[in-house]
């Protein structure tokens, strides 16, 4: 018993230092600007809204983890757009690059101003698909580019002539970039 204990402590003693070479941000966050285009008065027409948006990443190895994406849209008129989608995420990591794909779920809510009072318009599921690519300045900092599409479930994309409503997605390209610092390396 002594033997295996001793044993087992001197694996430890070895395994930690290797494992302290494998260097990575394991938690990040990062926080910038995103641009989400929307279909306008018809599919062709895209109207572009500004907003801010906010990246949490947690990542369990070097090349897996998971992401959060929070983005806040303004929609004119007083009305704005919240986005909360979880996503899994895939990086490839070189010293200075690392390009990355992601891929989730999650929500979206408009609030509309009226009459100085803002009401829900309706809660809905969001998806996210997409990519970007980050550049390390240094250990604890980052500037990302990501492109994603962002979708959003409506209750009604068409109504036909008896008032049946169709559900339908809306949504089109979304462009973040974001200042990204290292929480915990």
């Amino acid at each position: 018993m002594v033997k295996t204990l001793l044993a087992a402590s001197l694996l430890l003693l070895f395994t930690v230092p290797a494992m302290a070479q494998d260097d990575f941000p394991r938690v990040e966050m990062g926080f910038g600007y995103a641009n989400l285009g929307l279909p306008a008065s018809s599919a062709s027409d895209v109207q572009h809204n500004s907003g801010f948006a906010m990246h949490t990443n947690f990542s369990f190895t070097r090349a897996l983890g998971i992401d959060n994406y929070t983005g806040y849209y303004s929609l004119g008129s007083g009305s704005n757009l919240f986005t909360n989608i979880f996503s899994g995420k895939l990086t490839y990591r070189s010293n200075k690059v690392a390009p990355y794909i992601v891929a989730g779920l999650g929500g979206a809510q408009v609030s509309i101003q009226q009459g100085g009072y803002y009401y829900s318009g309706g809660s809905s599921l969001a998806t996210r698909l997409g990519g970007g690519v980050d550049y390390r300045f240094s250990d604890v900092m980052a500037f990302r580019v990501d492109l994603s599409k962002l979708q959003m479930h409506t209750g009604c994309a068409t109504v036909s002539a008896a008032g049946a409503c169709s559900g339908g997605w809306i949504g089109k390209m979304n462009i973040a970039t974001s200042v990204v610092f290292t929480i915990m390396q």
